[in-house]
């Protein structure tokens, strides 16, 4: 998955979900400005387990050094 920046974040945090709204993963994002990838090995960071072929959800969350939100636009 690909995103984009309108400006630097201080702090972008990646979160996929599966299909039932359960989060399997959650790592630090890329913190530049523009475009970014996204890869994600299909490993659950608490269990450490491959995760089944299906539909995920990725969420990105980013803030600046105020703390306010950066607003990424994602592609996929």
């Amino acid at each position: 998955m690909c995103r984009s920046l309108p400006a630097a974040a201080a702090k972008a945090t990646v979160s996929i979900s599966d299909s039932t709204g359960k989060v399997v993963f959650t790592g630090d994002g890329d913190t530049l400005a523009g475009h970014n990838e996204v890869y994600w090995n299909g490993t659950n960071t608490t269990t450490g387990q491959s995760m089944a072929d299906g539909n995920y959800t990725f969420t990105i969350t980013a803030t600046d050094s105020t703390g306010a939100d950066v607003k990424p636009t994602t592609y996929t």
